[in-house]
């Protein structure tokens, strides 16, 4: 067996409890908080005794500005695509999925602050027959745009199972699915993130 077969076997098998893949293009504004506030969560979901470890992964799509060169000042391991690559979010979680050496990836994107309890209150729910958890996250919606006006149209409509937090369903700028937990293996079982789609 050569080292690269077993690097690729060892992916996702859990020698990490915890992957956190945090997908960036130009948040040289919003990833310093973003990293921190994953971090505060993994401390948190450790304090709980819900994961033992944890890895950070970024993939940056080709920034131009200074988000890497922030995210380099943590204990991030990072990759960069190619500006000439076909470039989406779709991409970036091919790659960290593709990377992630945790039973669990968490999927971050750059311009988000999750709650410190997320990964506390989250992972116990993650059982055999729960593949992933998806939550949810407070928006700015302007409605400048059709998405940003359906977005906003969409949050003021009673959910059919469940409740939301006060301070998220008041939220004036609407809300939409927020950071994405997932089973690593599970993600992987199904074909990953298709690199191509757009959006």
């Amino acid at each position: 067996m050569t080292a690269a077969s077993l690097a690729s076997e060892n992916r996702g098998t859990g020698a990490v409890d915890l992957s956190v893949l945090f997908v960036t293009r130009n948040e040289e504004k919003r990833i310093e908080a973003c990293i921190r506030s994953a971090m505060d969560a993994v401390d948190e979901a450790q304090r709980a005794g819900v994961i033992r470890s944890a890895e950070f992964l970024l993939v940056d799509s080709a920034s131009t500005d200074r988000t890497v060169e922030i995210a380099s000042r943590f204990p991030v391991e990072i990759v960069r695509l190619e500006p000439h690559w076909p470039l989406s979010c779709g991409a970036g979680c091919f790659v960290g999925l593709d990377r992630a050496k945790g039973e669990y990836t968490a999927i971050v994107n750059g311009d988000m602050v999750i709650d410190r309890r997320w990964f506390a209150d989250v992972l116990p729910y993650v059982r055999a027959d729960v593949a992933g958890v998806c939550g949810v996250a407070t928006e700015e919606l302007p409605g400048r745009t059709v998405v940003e006006r359906a977005v906003r149209r969409f949050s003021s409509v009673p959910l059919s199972v469940g409740t939301l937090p006060p301070e998220i369903a008041s939220h004036p700028g609407g809300y939409s699915t927020g950071t994405f937990l997932i089973r690593t293996r599970a993600a992987r079982a199904v074909g990953s993130y298709n690199p191509f789609v757009r959006a």
